[in-house]
């Protein structure tokens, strides 16, 4: 599957990474603003097993990789 260009979607919010949408420390942009302006490097697929408490079946998925090349020290921050 192809990445969507300029799209980032998270249908749960609330499950792990960051904190929903953040502001980029000494900038107005979004962190997923930011992040979908910058080109896919790649796709991979995988398995999400069922779970039984919420009535979902198991199910690929697929995750797009976007990143910004950098150095730590230099890469830009994020606000928290």
């Amino acid at each position: 599957m192809p990445c969507s260009p300029g799209h980032i979607q998270r249908e749960n919010p609330g499950c792990g990474g960051a904190e929903g949408d953040r502001k980029i420390a000494e900038s107005q942009q979004t962190l997923y603003a930011y992040l979908s302006e910058q080109p896919c490097a790649g796709t991979y697929a995988f398995q999400v097993p069922a779970d039984s408490r919420h009535g979902r079946e198991s199910r690929e998925a697929w995750m797009a990789v976007r990143f910004v090349p950098g150095d730590r020290s230099t890469s830009a921050a994020v606000a928290a």
